[in-house]
């Protein structure tokens, strides 16, 4: 294939990945809306160009060609599209509505005539410059050229007005969509060109797509432009710079064959060290921009914390004091206030573990621990609510088996496995405490509950950050999802693991821990 017909190609196939792109990410992030849709449609048609811009100047035969390149007649409705995401934009749509409509009518019309008429809007195709085949214009081609532009300029025009009256804010989300469409439809326009013969080359017609993406993206982050929720934005801006560098490479590229297709002494290693320097870049980038991220969340976290600790801490000690003082029928509400209070504590100091282990700041003090003595004590000091939930243990059988652990960290693990096992289990149901002995070297400790289960789809996730089961949400209204994470993280460090047996919902689950033991000798 010849290099600038490849190079269209890849050009415009990555162009239809970066549009393909846009319509998924406004799909999911956007705030629903006219705005939104009528973007997506004006999106989906660009798709449509693409894919049959690509294959249609790629076939060796005219008429099939011809036929291909007649999906393109839906670059028709495109303009309509972006004029009613433009009217949406400014919120005008009410006042023009009956203008709208008209547009539709008279866009839809022409797509329909055209299909019924094909030789109407292109001929048979004919080879132009690289291209095997090519467009070859109709006789009424010029019809779709004229409502084409006539609605590029009303598009325009109508921010343009807008423009005049807006304020500040408004004013900057209004240049910024102007720009995107200036530069989408300027070079999206060079298409055409050549369809009259006019000898410009197609290939930059690809960056419609980038260029009225880069500064669309800029606008929905800098002055929400399209009310994208923050966590979609950071993603947005990570797709497009990949995009760009990923484009910076293809160019450069495609610069260095025809260098050295025209000159046979351009040295080769020039390319190849402008490439490993924009590759390097684009790492560097990314490495930077996630320890950014990660130090602003840690540092974040540890100040909020520390702010919540300090009069958490005094309602605490304010409580203790006034029990000592006050009526025997109200001490039962400032324990209510006291047992909250250490629950917001250990909320908080639960806040900061989740930072340091992200930052892998864990200190590690391990010592000998039987495993039996803990879990029982845990069982012990759980034994109020259980009993409130009819809940019933096994006996726990006689295993003296040790391990090297931090004490207080291997107690939460066990804590909020035993925990999770009887907030979400049933009322007058059991759990199942049993030591495996797979070999010499480790132990398993199983805990077993007739709870709520787990579905197949939860428990890939359930040891994630944050990720809390529906049915667990419904169980158990103010869980986080941190405690098995932790837990997971943990054993990590003392070379445990963990993970979880459920045959779906309603039926149990089962929970394993697996630890290295420490031998007799030892």
């Amino acid at each position: 294939m010849n290099i600038n017909l490849l190079m269209h190609n890849l050009l415009f196939f990555f162009s239809f990945l970066l549009s393909s792109y846009m319509i998924i990410f406004l799909f999911l992030k956007a705030e629903k809306g006219v705005a939104k849709m009528a973007l997506i449609m004006a999106l989906f048609c660009t798709i449509i160009f693409e894919l049959s811009q690509i294959i249609g100047v790629s076939v060796y035969d005219s008429e099939l060609s011809r036929r291909i390149l007649m999906f393109n007649v839906i670059v028709t409705l495109l303009p309509v599209f972006t004029t009613h995401t433009t009217l949406a934009f400014i919120k005008q749509l009410k006042e023009q509505r009956k203008i709208i409509i008209s547009f539709y009518t008279i866009g839809i019309g022409l797509v329909i005539y055209f299909i019924l008429n094909p030789l109407k809007y292109l001929l048979t195709s004919e080879p132009k410059m690289y291209f095997p085949n090519y467009y070859e214009a109709g006789p009424q081609y010029f019809l779709m050229l004229i409502f084409f532009f006539l609605m590029v300029v009303y598009s325009f025009y109508i921010l343009w007005k807008a423009y005049k009256i807006a304020n500040f804010v408004e004013k900057n989300r209004i240049k910024y969509f102007g720009i995107a469409l200036f530069f989408g439809y300027l070079f999206g326009s060079i298409d055409f060109l050549l369809v009259y013969n006019i000898q410009v080359n197609p290939l930059w017609a690809f960056l419609f797509i980038p260029l009225f993406a880069i500064p669309l993206t800029y606008a929905a982050v800098q002055y929400e432009l399209m009310d994208v929720k923050i966590i979609a934005k950071k993603s947005f801006i990570y797709i497009i710079t990949s995009a760009v560098f990923g484009l910076m490479l293809v160019l450069l590229n495609y610069i260095n064959t025809l260098i050295i297709q025209g000159s046979t002494n351009f040295p080769r290693w020039v390319s190849s060290i402008l490439m490993a320097f924009i590759i390097t870049s684009g790492l560097l980038f990314f490495w930077k921009k996630i320890r950014e991220s990660d130090f602003l969340k840690y540092e974040f976290i540890k100040v909020i914390t520390h702010k919540f600790r300090t009069p958490l801490t005094a309602i605490k000690w304010y409580s203790e004091d006034l029990i000592k003082s006050i009526p025997e029928n109200l001490k039962g509400d400032v324990e209510g206030i006291k047992r909250s209070a250490n629950n917001l504590i250990s909320l908080t100091n639960l806040l900061v573990s989740v930072a340091d282990y992200d930052r892998k700041v864990i200190e590690n003090h391990l010592i000998k621990i039987n495993l039996r003595d803990m879990i029982v004590k845990i069982i012990d000091e759980s034994n109020e609510i259980m009993k409130i939930k009819k809940i019933n243990v096994s006996p726990i059988h006689n295993f003296e088996d040790f391990v090297f652990a931090h004490e207080n960290k291997l107690k939460f693990v066990f804590q909020t496995i035993i925990d999770n096992a009887i907030i979400y289990n049933k009322e007058g149901g059991k759990i199942e405490i049993e030591a495996i002995h797979p070999d010499e070297n480790n132990i398993i400790i199983k805990i077993e509950n007739t709870g709520i289960g787990l579905e197949e789809k939860d428990r890939k996730y359930i040891f994630t950050n944050f990720y809390r089961s529906d049915e667990g949400k419904k169980a158990h209204t103010e869980g986080m999802g941190i405690g098995l994470y932790l837990s997971k993280t943990v054993l990590g460090k003392i070379g445990g693991k963990i993970w979880v047996e459920s045959e779906g919902r309603d039926k149990g689950a089962s929970f394993f821990v697996k630890l290295p033991k420490i031998k007799d000798e030892e």
